[in-house]
C-alpha cells in the first residue's frame, strides 16, 4: 500500500456505504490491521478484502469508488413489458406474487417475488403498504378518505 489518499479529498456525504467500506478496509490495511481483524470490524470476508486490495492496487481510489454493478436484464420483451404496464395501470395488484402469477399465466415467464419487485421498481412502480382505516373514516363519504391521501 504505497499510495496515500485522504477521505477529505472526496465529499464524504456522497460516499455510498459499500464505497466507504472499501476505503475503510484499505485504510485499516495501511494502518497494519490483519485481514482477520478487518473482517471482524467491517463484517467482510477474506475474498472481498482481497478484491478491494487488488482493485486499489490496479485502479486506485477511483477504482474503489466506481460502481460497476449492472444487474440482470428484464426477462420480458419490450412488447410484453408494455402489456404489463397497461395491465398494472388498469388493475391494482396487492402483492408482487400476484403479478408473478399474472406474468406466468400471460407470458409463461417465471419471476421470483424479489425479481418481480426489482423489475417493478425499474419500470417506475412502487409498493405502498395499505394502512388501517379508522372507524370514523369509514362512516364518512366512502371516496373522501382516498381523495385526501
Amino acid at each position: 500500500m504505497e499510495r496515500e489518499f485522504y477521505l477529505d479529498d472526496r465529499d464524504r456525504s456522497d460516499l455510498e456505504k459499500k464505497t466507504a467500506d472499501k476505503i475503510k478496509a484499505i485504510l485499516l490495511m495501511a494502518q497494519g490491521f490483519t485481514c482477520a481483524e478487518i473482517e471482524r470490524i467491517l463484517l467482510l470476508d477474506e475474498r472481498t478484502l482481497n478484491r478491494y486490495k487488488r482493485l486499489y492496487r490496479n485502479e486506485g481510489i477511483d477504482g474503489l469508488a466506481a460502481n460497476n454493478y449492472q444487474g440482470s436484464s428484464c426477462k420480458l420483451s419490450g412488447e410484453q413489458t408494455k402489456e404489463l404496464r397497461r395491465e398494472l395501470d388498469s388493475k391494482i395488484y396487492r402483492t408482487a406474487e400476484e403479478i408473478c402469477e399474472y406474468v406466468w399465466k400471460r407470458f409463461k415467464v417465471r419471476y421470483t417475488v424479489k425479481g418481480m419487485a426489482q423489475t417493478l421498481r425499474r419500470l417506475g412502480y412502487s409498493y405502498k403498504k395499505s394502512g388501517r382505516c379508522t372507524r370514523e373514516s369509514r362512516q364518512g363519504e366512502p371516496g373522501k378518505v382516498y381523495k385526501n391521501l
